[in-house]
């Protein structure tokens, strides 16, 4: 299971997203972990669905000549995602250790939350965005 471990954490390294959804419900910000994946070859994406769940599905994108297949998982759903991805991953080690940062406390929060709580969730978001700022390749240690 290690090569399959390693050769998708290669597919989110290489052509996925780790983010954190931020959206507006009941008066009050939300967040929400998510990692996605979309490929024109629908194969790496099927085997990213069969082994973690998920959904996949095919999507037109503008300018390109082939269709994509997009998958994604969302909310505590990225914990057994990220998980074991966790000691493979190399670009977005980082994103992967936020989201999971916020998976685990959307895991063992009751509701109501407090104000307390969303503030550290939005700080968390905004580790997550200054952690995929591009970076230049004078600042990747070899």
């Amino acid at each position: 299971m290690d090569t399959v471990y390693a050769y998708l954490a290669g597919l989110i390294d290489g052509e996925g997203c780790i983010s954190i959804r931020k959206t507006f419900q009941n008066g009050k910000d939300q967040f929400k972990p998510m990692v996605e994946v979309g490929m024109t070859d629908i194969e790496p994406v099927r085997l990213l669905q069969k082994t973690f769940g998920g959904s996949y599905w095919p999507e037109v994108v503008r300018d390109m000549k082939l269709p994509v297949t997009k998958w994604r998982v969302t909310g505590t759903h990225v914990i057994p995602v990220l998980e074991p991805l966790l000691p493979y991953l190399r670009a977005k080690k980082k994103q992967a250790e936020v989201a999971l940062a916020l998976a685990y406390r959307i895991h063992h929060w009751p509701k109501p939350m407090p104000k307390e709580e969303t503030e550290f969730r939005r700080t968390l978001y905004h580790a997550l965005l200054k952690a995929r700022k591009p970076r230049s390749f004078l600042d990747i240690k070899i």
